[in-house]
């Protein structure tokens, strides 16, 4: 194996397929989505649907009139 192609091997993520959700896990363990979702929107701004939480588009410069971004808590 060449120097090079070493090099370009080292620089490679950890995290490929599958085994990249573990990172998303382990950030969905430490906070939940309904918290991280309410503090992006801002207080108050996600109100609670039956078993569903939904705002508008959290993108700036992207007006919606219907919510269209949608938690599910029992999903995370």
């Amino acid at each position: 194996m060449s120097s090079v192609h070493q090099a370009t091997v080292a620089r490679a993520s950890p995290y490929r397929g599958v085994s990249y959700t573990r990172p998303i896990d382990a950030a969905k363990e430490a906070v939940p989505v309904i918290d991280l979702a309410d503090r992006l929107a801002g207080p108050g701004k996600m109100p609670c649907a039956g078993e569903r939480w939904a705002t508008n588009c959290l993108l700036p410069n992207h007006e919606d009139r219907p919510p269209s971004f949608v938690i599910y808590p029992e999903t995370n």
